[in-house]
């Protein structure tokens, strides 16, 4: 009996220090688990702070895009509108030209007109 005794005290020692060690591991493993939490929580931290810096340039250069294209565009306008006015400009001036050059044709024809029927009278007296 004695024996017997013994034995389930031994036991219930062994037992009581399973669960001492479990106890233990569980402690071990949750504060384990809290370090790692508060890593992630930094980590999103983190990430969290490179995303917005991220959203503020993207927008910034969207912004920056756009100012670019209606600039662009404003130019084009500009062109487009100095390029009509030199057309005309052009055109204007052309025509003004050709139109001296024809008046300068017609007096020389005119002139040989007038020597040739001078010439002609002449010749029929």
């Amino acid at each position: 009996m004695v024996y017997s005794c013994i034995k389930i005290i031994c036991i219930f020692q062994r037992e009581k220090g399973d669960f001492k060690n479990t106890n233990d591991n569980l402690k071990k493993e949750n504060e384990s688990l809290h370090q790692e939490i508060a890593r992630l929580q930094q980590v999103l931290q983190e990430v969290t702070a490179v995303n917005k810096r991220w959203q503020r340039y993207n927008n910034d250069r969207r912004l920056y895009v756009q100012k670019l294209l209606a600039t662009i565009q404003e130019l084009q306008e500009q062109m487009n509108g100095q390029g009509e006015a030199a057309i005309h400009d052009n055109a204007t001036a052309k025509g003004e030209k050709m139109c001296r050059q024809h008046n300068e044709q017609i007096q020389l024809l005119n002139l040989q007109i007038k020597a040739y029927t001078d010439d002609w009278q002449s010749e029929r007296r």
